[in-house]
């Protein structure tokens, strides 16, 4: 989720909910728990090279709701 927050998000649930079901499992329930810094830190804070928090919280919760 770091490297493409919106993709890894999206792809990791969807695995999530693929996966039980390729062994007849019935998928009642998702959730995705996730951990990040601190999304208010600010950018000059960032490590460089580095996605700043608040961009692959916000874009991974978008990928997770797509």
């Amino acid at each position: 989720t770091e490297i493409e927050p919106f993709g890894g998000a999206a792809t990791c649930l969807g695995g999530a909910i693929r996966d039980p079901l390729s062994g007849r499992s019935y998928v009642y329930q998702a959730m995705r728990v996730t951990g990040a810094s601190d999304p208010l830190l600010p950018v000059d804070k960032t490590i460089p090279g580095k996605l700043p928090p608040r961009k692959i919280t916000t874009t991974a919760a978008a990928g997770y709701s797509s």
